[in-house]
């Protein structure tokens, strides 16, 4: 379902495999299927914290474009997740006309990154700056330090 996106990258796999066992391991991990013909055809993976649903990344089969899978997922999962008795659910990142076909509310999101002192902090931190302004090449880097 998810091929070509990151969740299946060369590179971020193993962040999202990673961030959804912990989400398991901490019972917030939701995977939402829309199902057809026997087969996936709409995924969401979610984390759910207090009162609060995430959608992280979704995805769908083009070649079932027609039935608005995505759509019926999401509506699913939007009423599933007020019937829980959930109080947000946030379609995370930014405000892309899909999902603002679902919502008028925009919130701004902050990114705090923070170093440990000494060498190997300065070196991540170098490597992160790296990443930001060259790319590929700092990924590259910050892979190799993990």
């Amino acid at each position: 379902v998810l091929v070509g996106t990151a969740l299946v990258a060369e590179g971020t796999d193993c962040l999202y495999r990673g961030a959804a066992k912990w989400a398991a391991d901490a019972g917030r991990l939701v995977l939402g299927f829309l199902r057809g013909d026997g087969q996936a055809i709409a995924v969401d993976y979610c984390f759910v914290t207090g009162t609060a649903h995430y959608l992280v990344k979704t995805g769908f089969r083009p070649d079932f474009s027609a039935f608005a899978p995505g759509k019926l997922l999401r509506a699913f999962r939007i009423e599933r997740a007020f019937d829980e008795g959930l109080a947000v659910y946030d379609f995370v990142g930014d405000d892309d006309p899909w999902k603002l076909e679902w919502t008028d509310t925009v919130r701004s999101t902050v990114t705090v990154d923070a170093f440990s002192r000494g060498l190997l902090g300065w070196i991540a931190q170098a490597a992160d700056f790296i990443a930001r302004t060259f790319g590929w090449v700092g990924r590259r880097v910050r892979r190799r330090m993990h």
